[in-house]
């Protein structure tokens, strides 16, 4: 199975549905993860333009005037899903394999860079694990960084690498590596600034589920920031 996570900032208009649809298609993902998708509502005729017929089921969390929003959707034939928690910044979905019944949580999550919220936002995440104790991804848009490598240059937030850094110990969490580029996102200037804010996280029990889970990233178009996908096998070509 495959999870496609990507901050596509905006689904508004047409010509960005078409795009990201390509993405999902190309990707060939069974379950995908957006931030930022600057919606209100997402009807179902919306998300099937962007989804098409595969990715048939989906959650969202609206966005806050013309800023944030996530959804999360999936294809029903590989995975049953079940909401368990919806925040101010993540959405928390159970999956059930329908290959071989295996159980797990998927929390997208976009956080703030307001750094006065960014104290609740950890604390919602540290609170979406008291509600469950199975195999945990966690995927999105952290806006922030884990390590000094996560920029290339500028001024580093040593106190954001502390948080995180200890959120990853409290929460026994696996930050893997990223293959296929070192940063997810570019301020676009002449003399980029890069840095690595989209990631994927799992607990221990998830890669002893999933052993052979890969993080790769995708090439970056349509958006500032590039997708990013986990690989964890046991995907079956669809008919």
């Amino acid at each position: 199975m495959k999870i496609l996570c990507w901050n596509v900032r905006g689904l508004g208009r047409p010509s960005k549905r078409h795009l990201v649809k390509d993405v999902i298609l190309s990707s060939r993902s069974d379950i995908i993860c957006f931030q930022e998708t600057k919606l209100q509502d997402i009807h179902k005729s919306i998300w099937r333009s962007i989804g098409g017929v595969h990715l048939n089921s989906f959650e969202f969390l609206p966005a806050q005037g013309s800023a944030g929003g996530i959804i999360v959707a999936w294809d029903r034939s590989q995975a049953i899903g079940t909401l368990i928690h919806k925040g101010t910044y993540s959405i928390s979905i159970e999956f059930t394999n329908t290959s071989n019944n295996s159980t797990w949580i998927c929390t997208s999550d976009y956080g703030p860079v307001t750094r006065s919220l960014k104290v609740d936002f950890w604390n919602e995440l540290r609170n979406i694990r008291n509600l469950h104790a199975l195999p945990w991804i966690i995927c999105g848009d952290f806006n922030t960084i884990f390590s000094i490598d996560d920029k290339n240059s500028g001024d580093l937030n040593h106190r954001d690498i502390s948080t995180s850094k200890k959120f990853l110990d409290d929460l026994n969490l696996i930050d893997p590596p990223l293959h296929g580029r070192c940063y997810t996102w570019s301020n676009g200037q002449t003399d980029p600034i890069w840095v690595r804010l989209d990631r994927f996280l799992y607990s221990h029990d998830w890669i002893q589920l999933n052993p052979r889970s890969t993080q790769f990233a995708l090439p970056r178009f349509g958006s500032d920031h590039s997708p990013i996908c986990l690989d964890f096998g046991n995907h079956f070509p669809r008919p």
